[in-house]
């Protein structure tokens, strides 16, 4: 399912994910940790994973959207913005 994300880096983008106890975990990123060089073998990334509270979002087009926010960014969110994302971007209606 898609979600509209903001937070972390992340102004409108659309990722996808799932909802597990109302917080929904996005891979944002690998690191790669220090690489010996001596070694041939490849160097294993770890993912990075950052977690996102999630709101619905009725559209003026009556389908509802998930929201992914961090540090109660959808308070600072306004309606015309998100619109302007769903407009452009076409993220999957949550339902």
């Amino acid at each position: 399912m898609d979600f509209i994300v903001y937070g972390a880096g992340h102004k409108g983008s659309i990722l996808s994910g799932t909802i597990q106890d109302g917080i929904a975990t996005f891979i944002t990123g690998n690191l790669v940790r220090r690489r010996n060089t001596e070694s041939k073998n490849p160097v294993e990334p770890i993912d990075l994973y950052e977690s996102f509270s999630i709101s619905e979002f009725t559209s003026v087009n009556g389908n509802t959207y998930y929201l992914a926010t961090q540090d109660d960014g959808r308070a600072s969110l306004k309606d015309e913005d998100i619109e302007l994302i769903i407009k452009i971007k076409k993220p999957v209606p949550a339902f």
